[in-house]
């Protein structure tokens, strides 16, 4: 997708249709099959290159892909206990179970304006802390397109980024930048997911610096709205794309990965390059509807489902 842009991220008026998103022009994020790129293709031409891609079939033989669902944690690990973003500061404090009960109404009850509601969000879940046998059930290398550089750092000194993220249909989360700026691999399991990204060079056009925060993508009256705080949002270029799981469903299970490329930074002991949306993995787990988007910086990101 960057190779529709320039330096700074902005469009080249020559690529090829793409959508648009808030009614700006966008770019399309390139779809790929690992029948047509092998892992080292892969790496040289997206991921040390920092060119965003999507492999739709990378996770079609993992354990997860045919087994996770919002409906089988309830049922299989309804008694574990998680704290889910429900709007609060506080979180809400439920199991599996009730969480799954919970999200399944408020998704349904998120088009009744008369019913305002916050569809929770069970976000950066240490689901192997509660439950390491599911380990098994997917490859953290992603067949070695996903290079998790953490792994060359001593076990004491790796963090905790194998996450899960479950929620029903409108789970999101607001444009922002990973935390320690690392990057991540995501893999949509159930349902579909909407990404959308911008270019590092574009932060100025997405965040404020005096106040630290980013556009509100959500904002009610869209992009006059964002414009009032944001005046120059629509020079950005958004880079879009819908990850889809092969099973289809409204809701969806997400396994995402969530690695800084530690080998270069270990091993040279060098300051991370330009950020970049693309770098290794360390797995994570969604399990919602949703949209994300990344800006500028090293990634930020919208999840929406």
């Amino acid at each position: 997708a960057w190779r529709a842009m320039g330096s700074g991220g902005e469009s080249d008026p020559g690529a090829s249709a793409a959508p648009s998103f808030l009614g700006i022009p966008a770019v399309a994020l390139k779809k790929l099959s690992v029948r047509d790129i092998a892992p080292g293709d892969f790496e040289r031409a997206h991921v040390d290159r920092a060119v965003p891609a999507v492999l739709t079939d990378v996770a079609a033989s993992w354990p997860c892909a045919s087994k996770w669902s919002l409906e089988w944690f309830a049922e299989t690990h309804g008694d574990v206990r998680v704290a889910a973003d429900d709007g609060t500061k506080e979180k809400m404090k439920c199991t599996l179970r009730e969480f799954a009960e919970i999200a399944e109404i408020a998704s349904a009850s998120r088009d009744d304006v008369a019913i305002p509601t916050h569809v929770p969000y069970l976000r950066t879940w240490n689901f192997l802390d509660d439950l390491p046998e599911l380990k098994r059930d997917f490859e953290a290398d992603g067949g070695g397109y996903f290079r998790d550089g953490f792994e060359f750092l001593k076990p004491a000194w790796r963090p905790p980024f194998t996450w899960a993220f479950l929620g029903g249909a409108g789970a999101r989360t607001k444009l922002h930048v990973d935390v320690w700026h690392t990057d991540a691999w995501l893999t949509v399991l159930e349902g579909s997911k909407r990404f959308i990204l911008f270019h590092p060079g574009q932060t100025k056009h997405v965040f404020d610096e005096k106040t630290h925060t980013f556009a509100d993508l959500d904002a009610d009256g869209g992009l006059a709205s964002i414009e009032t705080r944001f005046p120059d949002f629509a020079k950005a270029t958004p880079v879009v794309a819908v990850v889809e799981a092969r099973r289809a469903r409204r809701r969806h299970l997400h396994a995402r990965a969530h690695a800084r490329r530690a080998a270069r930074v270990a091993r040279a002991d060098a300051a991370r390059r330009e950020p970049d949306p693309l770098r290794t993995g360390r797995q994570r787990v969604h399990s919602g509807a949703g949209e994300q988007t990344r800006a500028g910086g090293d990634a930020v990101r919208l999840d929406d489902a």
